[in-house]
């Protein structure tokens, strides 16, 4: 049977997929759901499925989801919830209709801002990555944009918090792969907030979960989300299935996939307990099966981005996705197009939140020239989603017949009035005459991101915590080492 009705492919954006088409996918994962089902690890994750109604085979792990355990949960889960910042100026609300950007996630390199070498990344180029992007006005929350190196492997996750709750007043989205982990990362952002209690009502703390394709659910996913989920702190599954390799190489049968695997974590989230704030999320991508590489600058990847986002929207989900990723090493003419291409095609479809400021490499390295000058990009998506606005002002029919032929506006009242709504102006991108380009040294983007980024690392923090917060921080870490027993 044919479901192409809408002839999606010159539909991008909210109109991709017909509603028929969105009932065929969402289907097709009640029966993976239901039929096939899911792996399942961790013994509290089992119980709760079962005691909520599922087929559990505990020898198997193999947990099977009945079809009206899926719509339950997705009626209990909230449409809309705000991702608190430490500051409430710094509050994001996820809802219908908002698009918003972040950085890349977890990158295990760094360019260095003062060498250009590539190296691995440490807490230090986590404080100061955080720092940069807490002053950037299009970055609404911070992602986990860097793993610390230098720090022990087991608390990485842990250092990392730290590093972002005494550099940013923005929210806050990691991961925590274990139950002592979870558990810190709570009570180190509850420190932050004055309590546990005044967490609830102010969650400056989301945690991601990244269910491993095809259709499992480890233990490092169900830990920190049912962990999260008893005390109201956001939680985000973020299926990486790979087209070709860990997902079917058709798109639509790694849509599927990918979205059983998003639904099977809401049916957990639900169980713990009902109306637990959830995030639709997605890195899925597609494998270049030529060189069995993940691709992340890639067509695939902006449609799945896309693609992901109808169905968030036709769950009424919150969501967040990949934006702005590159597969290239340097800021080239692949990295613009890369990047242009996957922020925009996203955004017109109305993710929420897309991630990937800042990044090189595939997700690999972050660049601090890249965070800066991505925040311009943003800025410009931003304003193309405003669309062109008719009102008596915008159409100006009083001001074209007073100007009338063979006249000028730029010394009209009403251009002085509107110049900066109704344009947009790029902080970094060069529209100067060839002269003066020349003039001015032949400035790169680049180079000018580059130097606003050494800017911007030299400013003091707009709101550093009091000494003694910092200090009970470091004692939660201490603490939460000593139980894993790190050294």
């Amino acid at each position: 049977m044919m479901y192409n009705v809408s002839q999606n492919w010159s539909f991008w954006g909210r109109g991709m997929f017909s509603e028929m088409e969105l009932e065929c996918l969402h289907n097709s994962t009640l029966d993976i759901l239901e039929n096939t089902g899911v792996l399942v690890e961790e013994e509290e994750a089992l119980r709760l499925f079962a005691a909520g109604g599922a087929d559990v085979n505990r020898s198997t792990g193999m947990v099977r989801i009945p079809k009206w355990m899926v719509e339950e949960a997705i009626i209990t889960s909230p449409r809309s919830f705000r991702l608190a910042g430490r500051m409430p100026e710094s509050d994001y609300m996820l809802e219908n209709g908002r698009v918003g950007f972040t950085s890349i996630s977890v990158a295990v390199n760094v360019r260095d801002m003062d060498t250009q070498e590539v190296r691995p990344s440490t807490k230090n180029d986590l404080e100061v990555f955080t720092h940069i992007m807490d002053q950037l006005e299009h970055y609404n929350i911070c992602l986990y944009p860097l793993l610390p190196t230098d720090v022990p492997a087991e608390s990485a996750d842990m250092h990392a918090l730290q590093a972002y709750l005494e550099n940013t007043t923005k929210h806050v989205m990691l991961c925590a792969n274990d139950s002592i982990t979870a558990q810190a990362i709570i009570a180190l952002a509850a420190e932050v907030v004055g309590g546990r209690d005044k967490l609830k009502d102010r969650p400056i703390l989301s945690v991601i979960g990244c269910p491993k394709s095809p259709l499992s659910l480890s233990t490092e996913v169900t830990v920190g989300l049912i962990a999260c989920a008893k005390v109201d702190l956001p939680v985000v599954a973020m299926p990486m299935a790979l087209s070709g390799g860990t997902g079917p190489v058709t798109l639509a049968g790694t849509l599927v996939q990918h979205n059983a695997e998003v639904l099977s974590c809401l049916v957990l989230s639900q169980l713990v307990k009902k109306g637990a704030p959830f995030i639709y999320g997605s890195c899925t991508t597609s494998m270049d099966v030529r060189r069995g590489q993940c691709t992340t600058g890639s067509a695939e990847h902006a449609m799945f981005a896309a693609g992901t986002t109808r169905l968030s929207q036709y769950y009424k989900l919150p969501y967040i996705g990949p934006g702005t990723w590159t597969d290239s090493k340097i800021n080239d003419m692949q990295a613009g197009y890369e990047k242009a291409l996957s922020t925009l095609l996203p955004a017109l479809a109305g993710s929420n939140l897309l991630f990937g400021g800042g990044c090189q490499t595939g997700g690999l390295v972050a660049d601090f020239a890249t965070l800066v000058a991505d925040n311009d990009l943003f800025k410009i998506v931003q304003f193309i989603l405003r669309g062109i606005p008719l009102d008596e002002e915008s159409l100006a029919l009083k001001v074209i017949k007073e100007v009338g032929p063979q006249n000028e506006y730029m010394t009209h009242r009403h251009t002085l009035k509107n110049m900066r709504s109704g344009q947009c102006w790029p902080e970094f991108f060069n529209r100067d005459s060839a002269e003066g380009w020349k003039n001015k040294g032949r400035p790169t983007v680049e180079k000018l991101a580059l130097e606003k980024a050494k800017t911007l690392r030299s400013r003091e923090a707009r709101h550093p915590l009091p000494a003694e917060t910092k200090a009970r921080l470091a004692d939660i870490i201490k603490q939460a080492e000593k139980e894993k027993g790190v050294k």
